[in-house]
């Protein structure tokens, strides 16, 4: 299907105003700190792991942890994700976002990715899908940046 021939994510005439006031009143984006962004990263275990599969992006949910210079993911050795990510650059993005009051934020990471085979799934990755995990990728903290959506 041609892109022209997608149908629009927001049903015309419903679109949000680009200025923030639609909906609710105004709206200000904060650019977050490195250390901010860490922090924020530390509140939640489930993001998205973006990488280039086919030479096209994928993108996949994924539980995680943060270390002082990585994010890290388990998957599973021979998944898609795992051979694409391995010496490559890949981006990294987790939110928490209350559609309610509209607030929130998200945190992106780009570095590149190594992939680490390991015995069996570290306790503090196990995913909330069944089967084993035992590739360990870690995603250098080269890039890391942020936004939080804030009420006027």
């Amino acid at each position: 299907m041609p892109f022209a021939d997608l149908p629009a994510a927001v049903p015309a005439g419903q679109e949000s105003r680009v200025d923030g006031r639609a909906a609710g009143g105004d709206r200000t984006a904060q650019e977050l700190s490195r250390a901010e962004c860490l922090r924020l990263l530390r509140t939640t275990g489930v993001g998205r792991l973006v990488y280039t599969d086919r030479a096209l992006p994928a993108i996949i949910p994924v539980n995680f942890v943060i270390t002082d210079d990585h994010v890290v993911v388990a998957l599973r050795n021979g998944s898609r994700a795992a051979q694409a990510a391995n010496g490559n650059v890949v981006a990294f993005e987790a939110d928490r976002i209350d559609e309610e009051t509209r607030t929130g934020w998200s945190v992106v990471v780009v570095g590149p990715g190594v992939a680490e085979r390991v015995g069996t799934t570290d306790v503090l990755l196990r995913s909330w899908i069944t089967g084993e995990r035992d590739v360990r990728l870690l995603i250098a903290l080269q890039r890391v940046t942020g936004r939080r959506l804030l009420s006027a």
